[in-house]
């Protein structure tokens, strides 16, 4: 298996993990999906394999997955119904969405990306790769949020970066 095809898979498995140790702090609201859109490559991507699993469940809430292979056709969609949280696959990690982030950033919703520069533009969460390992890194501004929560062991198994 190749080593691309091996971490999507490991970012599949840490995704799940991560939506299970997050608190989200907007219970009375009503709302009982968060909507999940990702800009992806192609159907291969780690959250395509997370939402092919099962019903994905986050504090209370059932994930429904939006992929987009385009940043207009997002943009298009979160104008109308709203993005939850947003997951950018490694080739958009790279991309200059610093607009995005910091309208995501603004409106307290949950950013999940690639590599470093993504951090570095404003992300919230990304995953970095070094060799075949792949670690977490928390943007330590977004720790402040009150929209959202991770828990302790979640924060401490993650580098917290500046």
């Amino acid at each position: 298996m190749a080593l691309a095809e091996d971490q999507d898979n490991e970012k599949s498995i840490l995704l799940f993990h991560l939506f299970q140790n997050l608190t989200w702090s907007d219970h009375s609201s009503g709302q009982i999906n968060k909507k999940f859109c990702g800009l992806v490559q192609n159907e291969h991507s780690s959250v395509h394999k997370l939402a092919l699993r099962q019903l994905v469940y986050t504090d209370g809430y059932i994930l429904k997955f939006h992929f987009f292979y385009n940043q207009d056709d997002l943009d298009e969609f979160d104008t109308e119904f709203k993005c939850d949280l947003y997951y950018f696959d490694n080739v958009f990690s790279n991309l200059v969405i610093e607009p995005l982030l910091a309208k995501a950033k603004r409106q307290n919703k949950l950013t999940i990306g690639n590599g470093e520069q993504f951090i570095t533009q404003g992300g919230a969460i990304s995953f970095v790769s070094k060799g075949k390992y792949l670690s977490i890194y928390i943007n330590q501004s977004m720790l402040d949020t009150k929209q959202y929560v991770f828990s302790r062991p979640f924060i401490s198994n993650s580098t917290i970066v500046n």
